[in-house]
């Protein structure tokens, strides 16, 4: 039987994966850039980029997508509209969660 609890998130592209895959020094600057709150520079995000995919490769990946999680403590879900053929977010305050 699968153990899901050890199977979800295994193959995830995170912090001890990139030390690993990264060299030394790009490592250090991400970490700086995230810890400052400053946006990464091309050059690096190139670095980084590369490293997920070969990494990504390695690990059986046939397809990718690129999935945006919302940087808030609020609630969010995305409702269809097919009569508009468009999306909207609804969101929820905090308050209400």
């Amino acid at each position: 039987m699968v153990n899901v609890p050890k199977l979800f998130g295994s193959l995830t592209f995170n912090e001890r994966v990139m030390k690993d895959r990264l060299p030394a020094k790009t490592f250090r600057t991400f970490r700086k850039m995230v810890e400052e709150g400053l946006p990464l520079t091309r050059e690096l995000a190139d670095m980084m980029a590369y490293a997920m995919k070969d990494w990504a490769l390695e690990n059986g990946c046939t397809h990718f997508t690129h999935w945006f999680q919302p940087m808030t403590r609020r609630k969010s879900t995305t409702a269809l509209s097919p009569r508009r053929r468009t999306a909207g977010s609804l969101w929820t305050s905090p308050a209400r969660i």
